[in-house]
């Protein structure tokens, strides 16, 4: 059994964790097949400090980082969901990971943190397992911690009409790349598809209302794209 490890639902519709790259773990075994089971973490036992992590009982093995957690786990378990990509797709596949890992999820950071419209679902969420008495006070400390993150990274710096147009181009090129396959590479779910899932559901399906979601939300093909992978994979009954 894999445990794996990640904050409880938000509550949100449809999307299973405020976190893009736990959902894209989950969502990635989902699709593999292998045997998991999610619990609470508790993210001062994170091996490096970070969301999600995994237990796997079978040899004893703790793991963090979403992306080193799914290659050993392809190793380990000659799991074989991206054996057929050419050489080409797999190059591909690395730019669109980085793309959404690297750049739009720190625009969508920004967004969520830097909002008070937003801000106010995630504070909401953080009250139900945050301390009672001093739960605002950390939550004022991680939110400051955050939009620093924003900053150092450097997406943080832009005004906001340039932050948008930023994210606006990282859609466009996820839906020009998707066009009209059903997954990324084709007929066949691959690893990236887990990718852009945990992302895409976490900026096309929040509660709160902005600018990049409502543009997101026009490129048809990214919407039944998300919907398919859902309905398949993750659907516990919830339908849009």
């Amino acid at each position: 059994m894999i445990h794996l490890f990640q904050p409880p639902p938000p509550g949100w519709p449809n999307i299973g964790n405020m976190s893009p790259f736990c959902l894209k773990l989950e969502m990635w075994l989902r699709m593999t097949g292998l045997p998991h089971k999610a619990r609470f973490a508790d993210i001062r036992k994170a091996p490096k400090g970070k969301i999600p992590w995994i237990y796997d009982d079978a040899d004893n093995v703790t793991m963090g980082d979403s992306g080193l957690i799914i290659e050993h786990l392809k190793s380990r378990y000659a799991v074989k969901i991206d054996d057929h990509l050419t050489q080409e797709q797999r190059a591909l596949s690395v730019a669109i990971q980085r793309m959404l890992e690297e750049h739009l999820y720190f625009g969508a950071l920004v967004t969520r943190w830097g909002s008070d419209s937003s801000y106010h679902y995630v504070l909401s969420f953080f009250k139900k397992i945050m301390p009672p008495l001093i739960g605002s006070l950390i939550m004022r400390k991680i939110r400051k911690q955050v939009l620093s993150q924003g900053k150092y990274q450097g997406i943080g710096r832009h005004n906001e009409k340039d932050l948008e147009a930023l994210m606006r181009a990282d859609v466009d090129a996820l839906s020009i790349l998707l066009g009209d396959k059903k997954y990324i590479h084709g007929d066949k779910p691959t690893s990236i598809d887990a990718v852009s899932y945990g992302f895409l559901a976490n900026l096309m399906w929040v509660p709160w209302d902005d600018s990049t979601k409502a543009y997101a939300r026009n490129h048809a093909n990214l919407v039944a794209y998300l919907d398919r992978l859902h309905d398949i994979y993750l659907s516990h009954g919830v339908k849009k």
